[in-house]
């Protein structure tokens, strides 16, 4: 699993803050969401 390292805007999909340690996935365009 990939841990966010820094806080990094919002969720692709929820739109909900991504925040410092959050898991995370990467989408092929490379944005990323919550997982």
């Amino acid at each position: 699993d990939n841990v966010l390292a820094r806080d990094a805007g919002e969720c692709v999909i929820c739109l909900e803050e991504l925040q410092q340690g959050d898991t995370i996935a990467r989408l092929p365009c490379l944005c990323i969401y919550h997982k």
